[in-house]
């Protein structure tokens, strides 16, 4: 048969096929065995990242490699996390396995000495539940006179006090210029806290009534809050009780009165924050509508209903100069007052 009549794509021969057969078997088998190497090296010997001392990597340095190899965002901030961590090991020392809360570095941040900003005195309070809590101390400090740390806590055995003091907030202070520094103090209040998390708990009357009728836990809070005013160097004591009976009144008035003194005979200040009841409140308002004139918010009731048990407990005398704050009206509160 010539060429002209020979088949092109029928092979009656078979050998077409075969071929073709052989080379799918043998690109397959070629690629198996390249995977499987590869995932074996995988296994066997993992990428590891380079290990790179950022904790003394200077602004050069990060230049360079961004150059090299461009950084991500979370490549920025994990060259910061690191930065920071290496900084807090070298001064302090590796962590242990635990730490109590009331380890803090002892650093002295004074009682501040920078004059008020105007005549009445700014004051901020600082909790260690809120994630931005420590930023807007950083972005108002220059605008605050006092700081009030949220640090200790009755205990849901009223026996001693929780002592929650941030690291953080003494070191700001500490590194501060002393003339610029606010007033600091340790705030103790009854929310009976559970666990670490300083915002997962409840106010406690029970606890509450428990610690007032311990004269020896109260002696013990007072020794524990006397001792970490003396060991940071804090301006003083705030007392915060809220939510309690109002048969206790005169209780925690007394211990705060016992508090005060002990306050007073190191050269330190103690306040106290004054729970008041909605009724009493309300009650304050219309007082002071009708004898002063004054259309008083719901907070300048408070503070008349506040004076009245500071009086009636002895703590401030018929003769006494007091001055109450009213900072808002009451037409915004009329519905309260219906």
């Amino acid at each position: 048969m010539s060429d002209r009549h020979k088949p092109v794509f029928i092979d009656h021969s078979g050998r077409r096929w075969r071929r073709i057969r052989v080379a799918a078997l043998v690109l397959g088998v070629a690629t198996t065995l390249i995977a499987l190497v590869l995932v074996a090296s995988e296994l066997i010997y993992p990428p590891m990242p380079p290990q790179l001392d950022l904790a003394s990597l200077d602004a050069r340095a990060v230049e360079k490699l961004r150059t090299k190899h461009p950084l991500t965002q979370i490549d920025r901030m994990r060259i910061v996390y690191r930065r920071k961590l290496a900084a807090t090991m070298k001064k302090y020392g590796s962590p242990h396995a635990s730490r109590r809360p009331e380890m803090v570095p002892v650093l002295d941040v004074g009682t501040g000495s920078r004059p008020t900003r105007t005549d009445a005195i700014v004051a901020g309070f600082y909790v260690n539940w809120a994630d931005n809590s420590f930023a807007s101390l950083k972005r108002n400090y220059d605008k605050l006179d006092w700081v009030i740390g949220e640090w200790a806590f009755v205990p849901s055995n009223a026996d001693t006090l929780l002592l929650r003091v941030k690291p953080q907030v003494i070191e700001l202070l500490h590194d501060r210029p002393a003339e610029t520094r606010p007033s600091l103090f340790i705030m103790l209040s009854n929310f009976v806290v559970t666990g670490s998390d300083s915002a997962a708990g409840k106010f406690d009357a029970a606890t509450v009534r428990r610690f007032l009728g311990n004269p020896v836990a109260r002696a013990n809070a007072i020794r524990q809050l006397k001792t970490a005013v003396l060991r940071y160097g804090l301006a003083g004591t705030t007392l915060d009780m809220e939510n309690f009976d109002a048969g206790l009144q005169n209780q925690v008035l007394g211990f705060a009165r016992e508090l005060h003194d002990a306050m007073h005979s190191i050269g330190r200040l103690s306040t106290q924050a004054i729970a008041v009841s909605d009724d009493s409140m309300v009650d304050g308002m219309r007082r002071l509508g009708r004898l002063e004139g004054i259309s008083a918010a719901p907070e300048g009731g408070a503070a008349l209903s506040a004076l009245d048990a500071l009086v009636a407990a002895g703590q401030i005398g018929q003769d006494d100069v007091v001055v109450l704050f009213n900072t808002g009206g009451a037409l915004k509160y009329l519905d309260v007052l219906q």
